[in-house]
């Protein structure tokens, strides 16, 4: 219980639903809470801090609701769910089919719809669309291109590059490869997979060498390679990359530097 309050998202349904599969009554759930501070306050009550009590507290409540049979939490985010596709729906263009919106919010889990807003998730549905219109008109040798969408964050030093396309095996790698054979560092990525197979996949980068947002020169180099590999063309990623790794870094530290507490 310690390990899923500190360690895992208690936000997402399906990780209160594993562990309350597991615990499998409320009795079990009390006795174990109660365990589990214990055994943590009897370790070192020096250890113990808000952040924890709080975690263990909050998955015992949503624990508890759903071995109780309680449906309050199901039926506020089935609501909050509900309200978000109307916005959306209110939000998209006159030309997109209502259904593309509705297809989405039926294809994505229900962690989707709480860490995303209706502008956020309405970025999500365009992209989506553009890929399948992608399907419709394109040739069979562009099925599995992707459609990618950059955006810049000046303020947090950073530039994201969302990518559309169908899931497949060695995906998120060959993705992984091509940003950095082409020359960026990737802070962090989001992994989106619908229901359907359509994957919506965002990447957190920086130039490499500048450690600046991306810069057009890197972007087309990066569209380029991706879509190459993701359509089957043979390119060598490991040497692209051991290539990349060999060059120089514009920015450096100061030799000697030292940060005093």
């Amino acid at each position: 219980m310690a390990q899923v309050s500190q360690r895992r998202d208690i936000d997402d349904e399906s990780v209160i639903r594993n562990f309350a599969r597991q615990i499998q009554t409320a009795e079990n759930l009390g006795m174990l809470t109660l365990h589990t501070f214990a055994d943590s306050m009897a370790t070192s009550d020096q250890l113990w801090n808000g952040f924890k009590d709080t975690g263990l507290w909050r998955l015992y409540r949503k624990a508890v609701d759903l071995l109780s049979g309680a449906t309050e939490f199901r039926v506020a985010e089935e609501r909050q769910r509900e309200l978000l596709e109307e916005e959306v729906q209110r939000l998209a263009p006159p030309t997109f089919d209502p259904a593309e919106v509705q297809a989405h919010f039926q294809n994505v889990p229900p962690r989707y719809c709480q860490v995303n807003d209706a502008r956020e998730i309405l970025r999500d549905v365009t992209q989506v669309h553009r890929f399948i219109h992608l399907q419709l008109t394109a040739g069979d040798e562009n099925a599995l291109a992707p459609i990618i969408a950059w955006q810049n964050d000046p303020d947090r030093g950073y530039s994201t590059a969302t990518l559309c396309t169908w899931d497949r095996e060695r995906l998120f790698s060959n993705i992984t490869g091509c940003l950095t054979a082409a020359g960026f560092n990737i802070l962090s990525a989001e992994i989106l997979t619908r229901a359907d197979g359509v994957i919506i996949d965002t990447f957190f980068v920086t130039d490499a060498r500048t450690g600046l947002p991306a810069g057009r020169e890197e972007r087309e180099k990066f569209e380029s390679l991706a879509h190459k590999v993701l359509t089957g063309a043979a390119v060598d990623l490991p040497a692209l990359i051991a290539r990349t790794k060999a060059a120089p870094t514009i920015y450096k530290s100061i030799e000697g530097e030292r940060i005093r507490r």
